[in-house]
């Protein structure tokens, strides 16, 4: 449903608010009619009407009469698309007894035309819908995207003797395109209202006098809103920017940050660093088991890794991420039944061959700070082994003369601080 528009306060000769139904004309710019929307009395002498989305893309014509006495009588709105790109101007002409303005000739003639810089641009011609009282402005494509300051003059003996209006303020900042939902919107039960939300640049404009909104006064209510719009819109970012699947990626850290220390591997995909900080509450409970410590460094690019225990199990992960343990063999450096070691085992990432980096890298101390973050409390972190060809004792299932293994490979320890 397009925009909902409203009046100003219609009142009658005592002062008194006029709340009996107008006589409404719904046509386009040629005067074609179209179905009359219904009007509602919203209190104070205020009516509101809503044209459909299908007039709106058209661009058509609402012309009010409140009867005799009423003040003001008539009141016309040009209704277009809201962001402005089919705008025009339309208006009614009376003559001095407030009867509809009937004179064959002359028509209106337009007095001002002009981009923002003063230049003049060549006008379009005003053209007559209804009769000769309601007429319309289109302003072309051209001249919306530049912004014209216009006047159109109307004939001696008709009013408003002038008719003023500007194009510059139609739209002056779109929002950023809101992300892909994960799942799709709701669909409305039968029955169900669904209103578009009225921009202020367009409420602002609505609630000044009439002789305010027009010309330059218009273009001010509307900046004003504009700016209205722009503070509402940096609102709702700010808010949406604590949730994961809305967050600018910048902000990602930031959550991670209060979800626990959370950080982005370095080869997860934004889209999956986003899914885990939703599912924060599904990762945590695993710190303190082997089965955390092998995710946390699976999402962090290391996924050949072996976490032994002192009580001789080696535990991996398959490929649904589900923790798998076997026998170690010998490989453990102590033995204490609380003791681990972390065993990086090929394939090993590409930057590590042939020489993994040094004890003292950034690379070693995220390694450190990871394992430490999801260790159990009561485990001893031994060290980190990074095995290079095949080391005797592991895996446990190795037996000499094994086809493919070369014996001795080489290891690099990294110590646990």
């Amino acid at each position: 449903m397009a925009d909902a528009r409203s009046t100003q306060s219609i009142l009658d000769a005592a002062g008194a608010p006029v709340t009996a139904a107008p006589t409404v004309v719904h046509v386009d710019r040629a005067g074609g009619a179209r179905t009359a929307p219904t009007t509602t009395h919203l209190g104070g002498g205020k009516h509101g009407f809503s044209v459909s989305d299908a007039d709106e893309a058209l661009g058509t014509i609402v012309l009010l009469d409140f009867g005799t006495g009423a003040e003001p009588r008539y009141q016309v709105f040009a209704r277009h698309l809201a962001d402005g790109s089919n705008q025009f101007f339309a208006w009614v002409l009376t003559d001095e007894a407030g009867a509809l303005w009937t004179a064959p000739t002359p028509d209106p003639t337009v007095g001002l035309y002009d981009d923002p810089t003063g230049a003049p641009r060549t006008p379009p011609a005003p053209v007559p819908a209804v009769g000769r009282h309601l007429w319309s402005l289109t302003p072309s494509s051209a001249d919306r995207a530049v912004g014209v300051e216009l006047r159109v003059d109307s004939p001696t003996g008709a009013l408003p003797p002038f008719l003023d209006g500007s194009t510059v303020p139609v739209v002056s900042s779109t929002p950023p395109p809101a992300p892909a939902p994960s799942n799709p919107p709701p669909v409305p039960s039968e029955g169900t209202v669904v209103t578009a939300p009225i921009r202020w640049q367009d409420y602002q404009a609505e609630l000044a006098p009439p002789w305010l909104r027009q010309g330059a006064g218009e273009a001010w209510l509307r900046g004003v809103g504009d700016a209205k719009d722009g503070l509402e819109l940096r609102l709702r970012e700010s808010v949406k920017a604590r949730f994961p699947a809305e967050a600018p990626l910048d902000a990602l850290t930031r959550i991670g940050g209060d979800r626990g220390g959370l950080e982005r591997g370095v080869t997860e995909t934004e889209a999956a660093w986003r899914a885990r900080l939703r599912g924060a509450w599904d990762v945590w409970p695993w710190a303190g088991t082997p089965t955390g410590v092998l995710r946390a460094l699976a999402f962090a690019g290391y996924t050949s890794v072996v976490l032994v225990t002192g009580t001789g199990r080696a535990h991996t992960l398959d490929i649904s991420g589900n923790v798998v343990t076997t026998l170690a063999g010998d490989v453990m450096p102590s033995g204490f039944w609380n003791g681990f070691r972390v065993l990086f085992v090929s394939p090993l990432p590409p930057s590590w061959v042939p020489t993994p980096p040094s004890n003292g890298s950034d690379e070693v101390n995220t390694l450190r700070r990871l394992v430490k973050q999801w260790k159990p409390g009561h485990a001893i972190f031994e060290d980190m082994v990074v095995v290079q060809g095949n080391v005797w004792g592991f895996p446990a299932t190795q037996t000499w003369g094994q086809p493919g293994l070369t014996w001795g490979g080489g290891t690099t320890i990294w110590t646990p601080d």
